[in-house]
Parts: C-alpha cells; structure tokens; sequence
C-alpha cells in the first residue's frame, strides 16, 4: 500500500506535534510549586517574588478592604480577594510580570521569571 504526500506530511506534523506536547506536559508536571504572596497593610509582601513557568501564585489577604492582582496590561487578574480569601494565578512563560490592585493603584508589585 502506498501512502500520498498528504498523508504523509498529516502523519509527520501529528508525530512533531505529540512529540512538542508530551516534552511541555513533562516539563509543567516538574513544576508546579504554589508560592505565598500576602497582603497586609495594603501591600504585596514580598513585592517581587522568584517563579518558573508551571508554578502557581497565591495572594492572601488579611486586609479588610478588597483587594485584588492584576497585570499591568490586564491580561491576567486573580479577581476581587476578600478579607481572609486567597486569589490564585498560574504562571505562563512570557506573562507580563508588574502587576498592581484596580482598588488601590499605588499597591505594586512585580513577577520575576526564572
């Protein structure tokens, strides 16, 4: 049996393409570390926090007021955190890494990739 030119560039983009998915698939499983950020007295503690691609950022909040993390540019947000509540954001390479509280703009604080 033959096989056609199409059939085989299908094959050989499927055989990359699993081959792309299970090395990022092992990589993330590696990861996966949940770091702590708190807030207290409106501010992020620690302000700049060390994370990989795969791990996972907590804030907490022990304010009264709402709170929230959000990206410079929008593109990620944990939400409004309510006192005692947690809001959570997974890490993804190429994220933007500032972020600041919509409620309480000079709360800031930054992401460092490694």
């Amino acid at each position: 049996m033959q096989i056609t030119k199409r059939e085989f560039l299908v094959n050989t983009v499927a055989a990359f393409a699993a081959a792309v998915f299970s090395r990022q698939a092992r990589a993330t499983s590696q990861s996966g570390v949940t770091h702590q950020v708190q807030i207290r007295n409106f501010q992020y503690d620690p302000e700049m926090i060390e994370v990989r691609p795969g791990d996972t950022i907590t804030w907490t909040n022990h304010d009264i007021a709402p709170h929230t993390a959000t990206a410079q540019d929008r593109s990620w947000d944990t939400g409004r955190i309510r006192r005692s509540q947690d809001g959570s954001v997974h890490v993804v390479a190429g994220m933007p890494t500032d972020y600041f509280c919509i409620y309480h703009p000079q709360m800031r604080g930054q992401i460092k990739l490694v």
